[in-house]
């Protein structure tokens, strides 16, 4: 991956950076609403399990109503507790259908439990309509029904018994009437039997009775025959209802393990959901916590060593620049074969190394030669002298005039000598003012690779904003969860109005049981009924108490929820931050390119400085040349001077020799 980086540009290779982070942004955020979605389905069927808790419970409340209402019936036998437990049945019956509708979707065993309660309740409810037609015949009052027309016929014999003052007849009809009473309070059969044996005592002493005439003695026994006839209708008739209470028991206690089995079920079913609502959240946030640690970690490395493979070599070549501007003219450049920018800057950095090398190489030749040249034109010169003073010592003139030819022609070829330095000069000209363009070429791959550094300086802006969106989309997950707790909250408001309903039907049957307490051996059924009525108040409580506690553990889950998306708005913060952090370092880049350049720029100041220089040269060869000329007039006036070269000449040519 390292050598395709190097053979693609500066720009490319930050553009892939920031695409690789938006990518990663991107995924996290797809994983983190994939995480939302799943939850969401979960919370969706913890609701719906939690609905079917609180039908459930209403289902429950409903039918402990009726068992109350059917309590009070048989307490108080009042028409209002009938109209009361049918609509309380009505209701319960269409709790059942909503709950087995929502249950079908959920687990169709206990559905099907449930339509078995609809049908026991169905049963119920026919039952109870036997108990109460049992207690419409026997009377709701006692003055009314069967009791009634009881209550008439032995007031009836009592009247026409209190006329004759028979002790022994009054014992024996309170005798009847003690079994009577046995019988209502207890509701043995016996008594029944007992009725009758007394009334049998009672016709026989009544016969042997003389002060009661015949007429009124049958009246006497047809209005007894009456009283048992009364009595016999009502013991059957109660005997009946209390096999049909017994039978109306019998048929709620069948439908109540089934309600036990669907209660049971459906709170499997919601803790089941609980966990596993539980459990897909922290494996949700397990996961993108792992996405966004590898993104974060990837992208860092990834930053570093992009960061490294441009500073690097660029620090090496700001210390080639360096060198060269110092003169050097052997040194290490880096990066010459990469095939970005920073392999472009690297050959440019090269060429200037090569081009000054060539410089040098040219000025050193040219000073060598042109020595060389001076020293050898010099001796020769001299010895010509010395020798044409020792060949023409007697012809001053002669010598003179030869002397200025020699001189003439040394001077026309040191002419051609600075002709040629000139021409030289010219090249190195040449060369420094290629160097130069060569030193502008690095400058504009520097103002190139600041554009590239700028373009970086976008793409993590860009970063930034994105994640800014995710930080808002975090905060509206967020408003979402906490309105998720405002339901929570609602549906705890419920279930405490449940439990003050249970709580008042504790104290209800507290006050039935004192009640019942005051009545004495009369109140012990009631007690029994206001014990059950009690048992299922405080089951209630129970059942309520447990919701209680599991909506606190929703809002709990609820709540960490919320803390969740807060850490990973902090995370996404986070990543903006670095962002920034990248982007701040990308200005620092920028300035370092631009100090590059800058040095570029004094180092083609300096090559212009040189290229002045070789110009200066030039102009000094064409002045040496026109100092030639005048040489060359000298060497004319010199055959014009030959009385004071003779007076010379001796002291002139020992110093010639002696050179």
């Amino acid at each position: 991956m390292s050598s395709f980086l190097s053979r693609v540009s500066v720009k490319f290779q930050v553009g892939l950076l920031g695409l690789l982070g938006i990518v990663g942004l991107l995924a996290a955020v797809a994983v983190f609403f994939q995480g939302m979605e799943k939850f969401a389905e979960q919370q969706a069927r913890l609701d719906l399990a939690a609905d079917q808790q609180f039908q459930a419970l209403r289902l429950d409340a409903a039918l402990l109503d009726a068992r109350r209402a059917e309590k009070d019936f048989l307490i108080r036998r009042e028409d209002r507790y009938v109209e009361r437990h049918g609509k309380i049945i009505d209701n319960a019956s269409g709790m059942i259908g909503g709950l087995a509708t929502s249950l079908a979707r959920t687990d169709a065993a206990l559905a099907e439990k449930l339509r078995e309660i609809g049908a026991g309740l169905d049963t119920y409810r026919q039952r109870f309509a036997a108990v109460v037609e049992s207690q419409r015949r026997l009377g709701y009052k006692e003055t009314e029904g069967l009791e009634g027309n009881l209550r008439a016929a032995v007031h009836a014999v009592e009247t026409r018994l209190k006329e004759y003052e028979q002790a022994e007849l009054a014992v024996l009809m309170l005798m009847m009437r003690r079994h009577e009473k046995d019988f209502m309070l207890r509701l043995t059969p016996k008594y029944i039997e007992d009725i009758a044996q007394r009334k049998v005592a009672f016709t026989a002493l009544m016969a042997e009775t003389d002060s009661i005439p015949p007429a009124t003695k049958q009246e006497i026994t047809g209005l007894l025959n009456s009283y048992q006839d009364a009595f016999n209708a009502f013991a059957t008739t109660r005997l009946q209802l209390v096999e049909q209470v017994e039978a109306l028991s019998s048929a709620y206690a069948a439908i109540d393990p089934l309600i036990e089995q669907v209660f049971a079920g459906i709170a499997a079913g919601y803790e089941s959901t609980q966990q596993t609502l539980a459990a897909e959240h922290a494996e949700a946030e397990k996961l993108l916590w792992i996405m966004i640690s590898s993104i974060l970690a990837a992208l860092s490395l990834l930053a570093i060593w992009l960061a490294l493979s441009i500073s690097r070599p660029l620090v090496g070549m700001a210390g080639a620049l360096n060198a060269l501007a110092g003169g050097q003219t052997e040194v290490t450049i880096p990066a010459q074969n990469r095939g970005d920018e920073i392999g472009a800057i690297g050959r440019a950095v090269k060429r200037i190394e090569q081009n000054a090398i060539d410089r040098a190489l040219a000025e050193k030749q040219a000073e060598e030669e042109n020595r060389l040249r001076l020293e050898a034109e010099k001796k020769r010169v001299m010895a010509q002298l010395a020798d044409q003073f020792e060949q023409n010592v007697g012809s001053i003139v002669r010598v003179v005039s030869s002397a200025a030819n020699e001189l003439e022609a040394a001077a026309q070829t040191l002419n051609s000598s600075l002709e040629e330095t000139t021409a030289q000069a010219d090249t190195v000209a040449a060369a420094a003012t290629e160097a130069s363009t060569n030193v502008e070429t690095v400058a504009t791959a520097c103002e190139e690779l600041a554009a590239s550094v700028r373009e970086i300086g976008q793409q993590v802006a860009q970063s930034s904003q994105v994640a800014d969106r995710a930080v808002g989309t975090a905060n509206q997950t967020q408003v979402t969860a906490e309105g998720l707790v405002a339901a929570t909250q609602k549906i705890g408001e419920v279930v405490q109005l449940i439990n003050e309903i249970a709580e008042q039907t504790n104290l209800l049957a507290l006050n039935a049981t004192i009640e019942a307490a005051r009545a004495g051996e009369a109140g012990k059924g009631f007690a029994v009924v206001a014990s059950e009525v009690k048992n299922l108040a405080s089951q209630t409580a129970k059942a309520t108490e447990d919701i209680t506690l599991q909506i606190g553990e929703v809002q709990d889950g609820t709540q960490r929820t919320v803390g969740a998306i807060r850490d990973i708005a902090a995370v996404i913060g986070e990543s903006r931050e670095i962002a920034s952090a990248i982007a701040s370092a990308v200005e620092e880049q920028d300035a370092a390119t631009q100090e590059i350049s800058r040095n570029v720029m004094q180092a083609s100041a300096g090559t212009q400085e040189v290229t002045s220089a070789i110009v200066q040269v030039s102009q000094a060869a064409s002045e040496g040349g026109s100092a030639a000329g005048q040489v060359l007039s000298s060497a004319q006036e010199l055959s014009q001077s030959s009385v004071r070269l003779r007076s010379e000449m001796e002291s002139f040519l020992s110093q010639v020799r002696a050179a």
